[in-house]
Order: structure tokens, then C-alpha cells, then sequence
């Protein structure tokens, strides 16, 4: 075997840059509101002296602190700005080259757009149709144009390695009491649980569930480089913090969705490539869930309560979803063309807690497979060759946890869809395909 050596120095520094970011950010709110236009400065001038591919993992480092990544509490994200500013790269760069543009691509995102812009009229944001252009163009290059890029898969760790991190950075200034009063006005929700004897952690995102949501894809995401074995050891220092964090929500969204994601990583990851933990993790698992379930764990018994403690397990959602499938039926016009890109619920109630009825209920059966054509032309590679099931754990837990949330219109779901999409065209380990040692994080 061939031993290949790793620029050591090249992969400290290349993770320097991000933290700066994600410092700038953090540290706005402690010091002064211009330092987020310091991290912006830093995202254009790292986007324009790079290539566009590598701004990826900038955008993932400040993925955890988009609610925050702003000059007001009402201004628009500066995340979303740097989208944007990608996506005119990606554009410019297109232009100036003779890389052909795939037509379908093209063809389906005009013609969405085109249609979400018809059909919401009504209530018109421009910021909205942008921020869905962007998205859809953002998804299409990390996929697309760059899955043949020697450096692609360094890349996705670097994605990865970044927004575990930037996660339980997150996670932990949640803790802080004083850091959260000095951001509460730019969260609609800061904690759950005002009234009883505990509180739920909703990170920095406005809602416990949705940081869940946030949690369980960082940990997907990072196991199937781990699968891969493009990363080690550093996936248990990430990823047993993210865990514990997680129950801090006490979301009974987040306890289902790990157990179902641990069983998944367990035998779809840990028994095939990496069996001594395969054995381990198992055994812990095991002796972890025992003494969870004779009550040893307090975290655990109030999510347990939660759980158990009604007689709605779904604590409503079910029927408010029969609700908004009703009124679909009763209403042919919007089942068909929606109500509008920026509707957000009916008149009365709470907004659905189903991302797929909510989409048919903002954009409508057409505006739908639009979108999904969209993302065919997004995630399809001709020729690409059958991956391992293991590739699929991040959109596996994705349907899944979108079946009780919503979100179609959030800055969420483009990164969550980036996710799925990097993990499927990840290359095969070194150590397998190349007969090479890699030293990995």
C-alpha cells in the first residue's frame, strides 16, 4: 500500500476562516452589531479569492446561527445574502465559461419560478421568489457541476466536519442565560415550558422540534462520511455532544427520530465497515436504553411523560393535518395551483405540521411537480453507479421528520437537501478503491 500524506497545515487553516465567521457572528451580539458585516466581508472576499465550491463550507458554518446572522431583528439574514451572492458567482462563472447549461435545469427552474411568481400574487415578496431561485441554483452546482471535482469530497467533510461544530457552538451558548436575553427578539420562540418545572432548548432555531431537526441531519450527515471512513475518531467527539443536546430539547420528535436513526447507523454503517464498534456501540445502546427506561435519566423520564402522557401521541398535529387535506379536497382550485408561496396557514388555527401537505397547500399539485422536477434535474446523475444503502441515512431521516414538520418556505430545507445530495455522490474510501492509507480527522 501507498501512504499519502495529509497537508496538515493546509486543513488547519482551512478551518481557521470559518471560525473566524462563525466567531464575528456569535460575538456581534456581545460586542456590536458590526462585526456581522465583518463576517459578511469575509464570506465575499473568501467566495471571490476561492472557488465557489469551497464557500460551501462558509455557508455550512453559519447554517446554526442564520436567526442571529443579521443587523436587526427584523433585516433580512445575512446567510441569505451570502446565498445570494453564491448564486450570482455561480451564474457569473457560467457566463464566462463554456460549461453548457442543462436545459432541463433551466427550463424547470423558469418555469417554476415563473409559476410561483403567477401564484402569489396575492401576497408578493420578492425576497421569497429570490431566496427559492437561489436555493434551487445553490443545490444544482454543489451536485452537478461539482461531484467530478478532485477536491469534492474533501470538501463535504470540511461541510460536515464545520457544521457539527458549528452546532454544538450553538447548542452550548443556548445554555447561556444572558447570552439568550441579549437575542430574544430575534427568535419568535427562545424556550418551551414557561409555567412548568422545566424548560425546553430550542438552540438558536424558534422552535425545539426544528432544532431537533437540525440535530439528527448534522449526525446523518457525518455518518456517512464516517461509513466511508473519510472521517474517525472526530466523529464521536462531534456527535456524542450533539446527542446530548438534542434531548435538552426534551422533543419527543428528537427521541424517536435517534432511536430510529441509531438503529439505522448500527446496521447500516457500524455491523458492514467498522465492527468493532459495531459490537461496542450495541452494547452501550443497549445498557444506555435499560437504565433510560427504569428511570435513571431524568432528561429521558420528562420525554418519556411527553411521550406517554397524552392521549394524543401526535399532541394534535393528526388532526390539524386531516384539517388542511379536507380543505384541499373541498377547494380543487388551490389543490391544484396552491394558495401562495408566502401563505402560511388557513385563516384559523395553527400552520400544518406536514412539510409534503404544506407544499400542495402553498404552491399546489403543479407548483409541486415543478419543484420536484426541479430536483430531479438537482440530484440525478447519469451513470453514476449504485451507491450503498448507507448513502441514503440522511433521506431517510429526512422524510421521516418532515412528516410532523413543516417548513417548505424556511432556510432549513435547501441545506438539508444539500446534504442528502453530497452524501449520495461522495466517492468510494480511499482505502478500498485506491489500496491508499489516508489520514483522516
Amino acid at each position: 500500500m501507498k501512504s499519502v500524506k495529509v497537508n496538515l497545515e493546509g486543513e488547519i487553516s482551512s478551518f481557521l476562516v470559518p471560525l473566524l465567521f462563525v466567531l464575528c457572528i456569535v460575538f456581534s451580539h456581545l460586542i456590536g452589531r458590526w462585526l456581522n458585516l465583518i463576517a459578511l466581508t469575509i464570506f465575499i472576499f473568501y467566495a471571490l479569492f476561492n472557488t465557489t465550491v469551497k464557500s460551501y463550507v462558509l455557508l455550512f458554518a453559519g447554517f446554526p446561527f442564520a436567526n442571529i446572522f443579521k443587523l436587526s431583528p427584523t433585516t433580512l439574514s445575512l446567510l441569505t445574502v451570502c446565498e445570494l451572492i453564491i448564486t450570482l458567482k455561480i451564474v457569473l462563472d457560467k457566463i464566462r465559461t463554456t460549461h453548457r447549461i442543462n436545459l432541463h435545469f433551466l427550463a424547470g427552474i423558469l418555469l417554476y419560478i415563473g409559476y410561483i411568481i403567477v401564484f402569489s400574487v396575492n401576497n408578493f415578496q420578492i425576497t421569497s421568489i429570490l431566496k427559492n431561485a437561489a436555493h434551487l441554483v445553490i443545490l444544482y452546482f454543489i451536485i452537478q457541476i461539482n461531484h467530478n471535482n478532485p477536491d469534492y469530497d474533501l470538501i463535504i467533510k470540511r461541510c460536515s466536519i464545520v457544521l457539527s461544530i458549528s452546532m454544538i457552538l450553538m447548542m452550548s451558548l443556548s445554555f447561556s442565560t444572558t447570552y439568550m436575553r441579549m437575542i430574544n427578539d430575534y427568535l419568535r420562540i427562545v424556550r418551551y415550558g414557561y409555567g412548568t418545572d422545566y424548560l425546553r432548548n430550542c438552540g438558536l432555531f424558534t422552535d425545539p422540534n426544528y432544532c431537533s431537526l437540525a440535530i439528527v441531519m448534522t449526525l446523518s450527515f457525518s455518518s456517512v462520511l464516517y461509513y466511508y471512513k473519510h472521517i474517525g475518531t472526530i466523529f464521536w467527539i462531534l456527535s456524542i455532544p450533539l446527542i446530548v443536546f438534542g434531548l435538552t430539547t426534551y422533543s419527543r420528535t428528537f427521541l424517536l427520530s435517534i432511536c430510529l436513526f441509531l438503529l439505522i447507523f448500527i446496521f447500516l454503517v457500524l455491523f458492514p465497515r467498522h465492527h468493532f464498534w459495531g459490537i461496542i456501540i450495541p452494547a452501550t445502546v443497549l445498557i444506555i436504553g435499560f437504565f433510560a427506561w427504569s428511570g435513571r435519566f431524568e432528561i429521558v423520564n420528562r420525554t418519556l411523560t411527553r411521550l406517554t402522557g397524552q392521549a394524543d401521541i401526535t399532541n394534535g398535529r393528526m388532526a390539524l393535518n386531516s384539517t388542511y387535506i379536507n380543505y384541499l379536497i373541498e377547494n380543487p382550485l388551490v389543490l391544484f395551483f396552491g394558495r401562495g408561496l408566502n401563505e402560511t396557514r388557513l385563516g384559523t388555527g395553527n400552520n400544518v405540521h406536514n412539510i409534503y401537505i404544506e407544499t400542495v397547500f402553498k404552491i399546489g399539485l403543479v407548483g409541486t411537480a415543478l419543484f420536484s422536477f426541479c430536483l430531479f434535474n438537482c440530484f440525478y446523475i447519469a451513470g453514476s453507479g449504485k451507491k450503498p444503502f448507507a448513502t441514503k441515512i440522511p433521506v431517510i431521516m429526512l422524510l421521516f421528520l418532515y412528516f410532523t414538520l413543516a417548513g417548505f418556505s424556511s432556510f432549513e430545507l435547501i441545506y438539508y437537501l444539500m446534504i442528502c445530495g453530497m452524501v449520495a455522490n461522495i466517492s468510494n474510501d480511499y482505502g478500498i478503491d485506491t489500496k491508499k492509507i489516508v489520514t483522516t480527522l
